[in-house]
Formats: C-alpha cells, sequence, structure tokens
C-alpha cells in the first residue's frame, strides 16, 4: 500500500524534528565540552583567567546571563598547578609571605559532574 502525500508529508516533518533536535544536541554538548576545557585552564593559569573574566565583563549583557556567569567573574584566582611547571612570577603570585598558598584561592570546579 502506498503512503499518502499527508502521511509522507508527516514522515518528512518527524526527520526533519528529529534532525533539528539533533543539531541542538550537537550544539549543546560542543558548548559543554568548550567551557569545561576554559573552566579547567581557568584553574590552572591565572593569565588566561584574568582574560576570560574581561570578555565575561565586555561581552555578556543579559542581567540573567550575567548571574548565570557571575561566579566564574566573582572566583578567586586558581591555585598553583601540580601539572605543568609555573613562572617564579606567576608563584609569587600566589605564594603569601610566609610561603604557603592562601586558603582564599582555592576555587570550586566549575563543570558540573556527568550525572548517573
Amino acid at each position: 500500500m502506498r503512503k499518502t502525500v499527508e502521511q509522507r508529508l508527516a514522515e518528512i516533518e518527524r526527520t526533519r524534528a528529529r534532525l533539528a533536535a539533533k543539531i541542538r544536541a550537537d550544539a549543546t554538548r560542543e558548548k559543554i565540552v568548550i567551557g569545561a576545557a576554559i573552566a579547567a585552564e581557568m584553574r590552572e593559569n591565572h593569565r588566561f583567567a584574568e582574560e576570560i573574566k574581561k570578555l565575561l565583563l565586555a561581552r555578556v549583557t543579559r542581567d540573567a546571563d550575567k548571574r548565570a556567569v557571575a561566579r566564574i567573574i566573582e572566583f578567586s584566582p586558581p591555585t598553583l598547578s601540580a601539572n605543568r611547571e609555573n613562572t617564579e612570577e606567576e608563584q609569587s603570585e600566589f605564594v603569601s609571605s610566609d610561603n604557603s598558598a592562601p586558603t582564599d584561592l582555592i576555587i570550586p570546579s566549575m563543570i558540573s559532574r556527568r550525572r548517573p
């Protein structure tokens, strides 16, 4: 039995909707991965974190979006990274006069954990 024109149009519409949802899901995943990479670098690289904060202050204009990134804009600089060598200048930025890292330099993870 041949499909009617209406049935074929409905099938095409379902396919279009499924593809549109896949495109949105892929775009969302892309943003999450980029954001996670940026957040990881911000924790390890103070200069990069400052540049991202400047970028957010300049580019984020909607009040709801500002509230969404407020924690990122307001966080303290990241601690020294154990995974890479830091320059003497970077080390002096993070080490207090008694050579211990100040506790206010520790920031929470900005990457949400995967849900089970």
